[in-house]
């Protein structure tokens, strides 16, 4: 008789670890897409230093948290960056990558396209970056 006790008490737990398991980690409760945020690369020609950029903004990204996306933009480089950026990009997309003639493009992407937090980090003007914060 005690046998069978402690198989209730057992499916007991496995039917609540199952329960917690599908509501809380199986999509009931997991943040909504309004919460989504972004974090925006803008690069030009920086063949030598894109590397040590995705590098930097994959951290940044994980530190940001699990709702955060990360795009890349290359402004029409003239040299390998966007060469080098695809191949970043290719055993698993940790990023996604947009490609702009201009700046001004880019703005109204930003502007039309993403509505919710936005971080921006501009290397395409200068060596060091720009980073900007937009919220909508």
């Amino acid at each position: 008789m005690l046998y069978w006790d402690w198989v209730l008490a057992l499916g007991i737990l496995l039917f609540a670890l199952w329960l917690w398991v599908s509501f809380y980690k199986g999509g009931f409760f997991v943040k909504s897409k309004k919460d989504l945020q972004y974090l925006i690369v803008v690069v030009q020609n920086k063949e030598g230093l894109i590397e040590a950029i995705i590098r930097k903004a994959i951290l940044l990204q994980r530190q940001l948290g699990e709702n955060t996306k990360l795009i890349i933009v290359d402004l029409d480089s003239s040299d390998k960056t966007l060469e080098i950026i695809k191949r970043m990009a290719y055993p698993k997309n940790y990023f996604t990558i947009f490609l702009f003639k201009d700046r001004q493009k880019f703005m109204e992407f930003v502007e039309e396209c993403i509505n919710e937090d936005c971080f921006v980090m501009d290397y395409s003007n200068t060596n060091d970056y720009k980073s900007v914060y937009y919220r909508n």
